[in-house]
């Protein structure tokens, strides 16, 4: 998937955030979980929040070991591309 395609979230997605502790990510992660998405992240702190709310939370940032069917990664703006 190349970093600018968009994502048909017409009905459940599996999709992974990168930075999802952060002040934007949290409340869409929130979000996307609320309308029945599929969602796990990574990020370099503890979201005890949204692991109360069955998001599953990696320690890291980056785009490798990617849980088994992801459909899309979404980035914040504070993850570089590379």
């Amino acid at each position: 998937m190349i970093a600018h395609d968009l994502i048909d979230l017409s009905h459940p997605r599996r999709l992974h955030m990168l930075g999802i502790g952060g002040t934007g990510m949290r409340p869409f992660a929130k979000l996307l979980a609320a309308e029945g998405h599929a969602i796990s992240g990574g990020d370099s702190r503890v979201c005890d929040d949204l692991v109360g709310e069955g998001i599953a939370i990696t320690l890291d940032v980056d785009a490798t070991g990617l849980p088994d069917g992801v459909e899309g990664v979404v980035h914040s703006a504070a993850i570089p591309l590379d």
